[in-house]
């Protein structure tokens, strides 16, 4: 999902803007991966696959309130 995002939004992205598509998905495993321990500590989760963005946005204010 997280590919498919920025796939064609790299240049929009500066973090991603200089690594190049075919670089994408390793780029995204490193940096899931040096973050894990900061997700792990999350109260709740969302999960986003397949969802529009409204749907998404639905989600995270329930789970707020």
């Amino acid at each position: 999902t997280i590919f498919n995002r920025l796939k064609n939004e790299t240049s929009q992205r500066p973090l991603v803007s200089t690594i190049g598509v075919e670089s994408l998905k390793e780029f995204i495993a490193k940096h899931l991966f040096e973050r894990s321990i900061y997700y792990d500590k999350a109260s709740s989760t969302i999960e986003v696959n397949d969802k529009p963005v409204e749907k998404i946005v639905s989600e995270i204010k329930l789970n707020l309130e």
